[in-house]
Formats: structure tokens, sequence, C-alpha cells
């Protein structure tokens, strides 16, 4: 993520907490720190996008 002003305003952080929830960034300038969560989300769109062409066939 770009940790851009929708995901660090305070509006949100307060809305995060209300749910019990604790926001989380990686840290600035790591890009390893997510580099698992990007590898699974990467694997996921391309099944789901492999499945939704075979059934188009």
């Amino acid at each position: 993520s770009d940790r851009g002003g929708t995901y660090t305003s305070m509006s949100y952080v307060k809305a995060v907490r209300k749910l019990g929830a604790r926001p989380s960034y990686s840290r600035r300038g790591n890009c390893l720190d997510n580099a698992s969560m990007e590898t699974f989300y990467g694997h996921m769109k391309s099944e789901t996008f492999r499945r939704m062409t075979r059934r188009k066939e």
C-alpha cells in the first residue's frame, strides 16, 4: 500500500478502533514486510481469473 490518506486518516483509525481492531502498517520503505500477503493475493487473483475464463468457454 502507499500508506495513503484513506487508511491513515483519523476518522478511519477511530472507526477501526471502535470495532476493537488495531490498524497495522508496514514499515516505511520496506517492501518485504508485506511480501507474503502480496504473493497470496497474486495467487488468489490468478486462480480466480483462471476459473472465470474456464466458465465462459
